[in-house]
Order: structure tokens, then sequence, then C-alpha cells
């Protein structure tokens, strides 16, 4: 575990934090604060947090990176949840880095609390739901009762490839009583030993080399797709439905039925489509985002609200762009292009939530109805 500085303590003494502090404890939120300076940013919410599950919501990835670095002087248990890019065409490969990442901060705030950073577009993005995220956890001890076959079966549904050699997250392999897996929150891969069912070692090993090294007592395999455990059939015949209602119309809509046909024709063979973000709004009534994880005691940040709801209106006539392109090219289906969750829906949400509103300027109220308004004063200094 890294050292981390202990700096909770050093805004006690300071009598506008104090008055936050009582304000935030008797739950008089949303509040909103003024005056905090952007290099005070990590100390602030890593000091306000009082070991609570934290959100916190940027205007931008970037943003949300540099908030982790700081954060990181102060406490080892915080992630990113970055933006992930949507897939709307077949492709043969993707870089699943981003949603590895967001696996890995979804996993940890489930079962560990602690501080998760993100942007506006990341919040509003289809996840996995935290029921399917926890279904699907599976936690493998020494002397389990395992088969091989069927958990190489599961791991399928999970999303995960079957190769030869693992050499990169979200793949496995088999090789008669010897199961290698590479799950997205872990730094290395686990290579798991059977004699029969009965699971006889657990030890990691390194890709380049192949070589396991450090026996372990247990392992954790999470889903390493965000979309992976969902009712084939039901998006199946949801579907085909979609395909009468195209033959009923006057207009020529030969593109999107030979596009859903063959989709459909994928699906029934059992293929991943890459392209499956374009059916989130068939297979969800509700989009699943990282509001879901979000329970009544988790604490909330907001960076910079206006430069957050300009990002919305940006974000807004993007997306509209999108859908319009898909649309034409017989790619979307009609009714069903609900892609992303809607900001107002996300900020009617926050609004019920602990949320504490964080300006660099004077308050300027935008969206929210804010019970308590402080003013800080704080300053960058220079060390020479």
């Amino acid at each position: 575990m890294k050292k981390t500085l202990n700096f909770k303590n050093l805004l006690s003494e300071y009598s506008e934090y104090s008055d936050f502090c009582a304000a935030l404890k008797s739950g008089k939120t949303p509040i909103s604060l003024a005056g905090i300076v952007e290099s005070c940013l990590g100390q602030f919410i890593y000091g306000s947090t009082d070991d609570k599950k934290t959100l916190v919501i940027t205007y931008s990835d970037q943003e949300a990176k540099q908030l982790v670095f700081d954060l990181e002087l102060y406490t080892d248990n915080v992630r990113l949840y970055p933006a992930k890019e949507y897939v709307f065409f077949e492709i043969d490969a993707q870089n699943r880095h981003s949603e590895n990442m967001r696996l890995e901060a979804l996993l940890n705030m489930q079962k560990n609390g602690g501080i998760t950073v993100t942007s506006l577009e990341a919040l509003l993005q289809f996840t996995i739901p935290p029921k399917t995220l926890a279904e699907n956890t599976l936690n493998i001890k020494l002397g389990d009762m395992v088969d091989p076959e069927k958990l190489s079966e599961k791991l399928i549904k999970m999303g995960y490839i079957r190769e030869e050699e693992v050499s990169g997250k979200g793949q496995f392999s088999l090789r008669g009583g010897i199961l290698d897996v590479f799950s997205p929150q872990e730094e290395n891969p686990c290579r798991i030993e059977f004699f029969d069912i009965e699971i006889d070692s657990i030890r990691n090993f390194d890709t380049m080399t192949q070589r396991s090294f450090g026996n372990v007592e247990e392992t954790c395999i999470i889903p390493c797709r965000e979309l992976s455990e969902y009712d084939r059939d039901d998006l199946i015949s949801k579907l085909e439905d979609e395909i009468k209602k195209l033959k009923r119309k006057k207009s020529d809509q030969s593109k999107a039925i030979e596009n859903i046909e063959s989709d459909i024709e994928k699906l029934s063979q059992g293929v991943e489509l890459s392209s499956i973000s374009r059916y989130i709004g068939v297979v969800y009534d509700e989009i699943p985002t990282l509001l879901d994880y979000i329970d009544d005691d988790t604490l909330v940040f907001l960076i910079e609200p206006k430069r957050v709801n300009e990002r919305a209106k940006t974000l807004v006539w993007e997306q509209s762009e999108i859908i319009e392109d898909l649309s034409a090219k017989g790619l979307l289906l009609s009714g069903n292009s609900k892609l992303w969750e809607s900001y107002d829906k996300a900020v009617e949400y926050l609004q019920n939530r602990k949320l504490v509103s964080i300006n660099t300027l004077p308050h300027t109220p935008i969206n929210y109805n804010y019970n308590a308004i402080f003013n800080f004063v704080t300053k960058t200094s220079s060390s020479s």
C-alpha cells in the first residue's frame, strides 16, 4: 500500500469550514461553496469525505484525471471513472482500456466505497447495473468445487474472450486443468489449477514470461464488458417486431431492415455485437448509469456547476448529431434512440442527494436549489 499524507485535520481551525461540516452533518444539502481554488480541491474533498462513499463530478475527463492525481496524495482509495467511446459500427477489435477502468471503479465503489472521480459525459453513459455486477462477481477460493468447463462458459457470458495464451485484460485460456484469466480490476492475471473440480492452487502470473508467482488464497473475477449479461432472446424478439413496423411504412426502409436482419442473425449464432451500443434503448427501459451506484449516504461533489452546465449543452448537440447520422444510415431504431441518460434527469436525481457544489468564483445558482451557501477565502502559494 502506498504511503499517503494525512492532512485530514488541517482545515479544522477554519470557522467557515467548521460551519460547512456542521451543515453537511445536519443534512442541509444541497450546499454551494465558493472561493475554493483548483489547487485546494483535492485536500478539501478528502478532508470532507469522513470516509464516506464519495462521487466527484467534473466537466471533463482531463479535469477528472488531474483531480485523481491530486487526491492520490491523501488516499489510495480513489478511482477514475472515465468516459468511453460508443461503437455504432461492427469492427474486428476495439480498445477496452476505458471500459476496464470503469468496471474497476464500479467494483471499488460497490465493495470499498472510497472516492470515485468522473466527468459529466461518463456519468451519462450506460454501464452495467449494480445488481448485474454483484451477481456476476465471482469470488473463487482455494478448495472450492468448480467445474472448469462451466466456469469457462460463464466467463464467455461475462464478456471474456478465450485465447490460447492470456496477454491482456478480458481474456482467459483453459488448458487441461489450468485456467488463466485476467480480470479488469487486477494488475496481474491469475492462474487457477484444478484437481478434477477442486481448486488446488491460485497464483498470479506475468503475461510476458507466462511464469506464475505469488500463491494467493482467493481471487475475484468480474465482468469485462458493461453489456454482456442481457436477454438475447428478448432483444431478438424486439428487433423482429421493429422489422415488422418498418415493413409497414411507405418510405424505403430496406437499409434499416437489412442492418437489423444481419444483427439478428449474429445474435442468434451467439456472436457478441461490437456495435451493441446502438441498441441500448432496446435492451433497457431505463438506461443504467453511474448514478445507480449512489446510495443515500453517498457524498456527491459537483465541481464548477456552471462549466458542467455548458458542457451539457455541447453534449446534447453532439448526441443529436450522432442520432441524426445513425438514423439516416438505418442504424438506429425509431422510438428507441435514447443512448444516454439525459442531463435534466441527472440534475433532478442529484438535487435530492447529499450534493455539494464547488465554485472558484462567487456562488451562481445553476439548476440547483441550495439549502446552505458558504464563501471560502483560499489562495495558491508557490514554494521558493
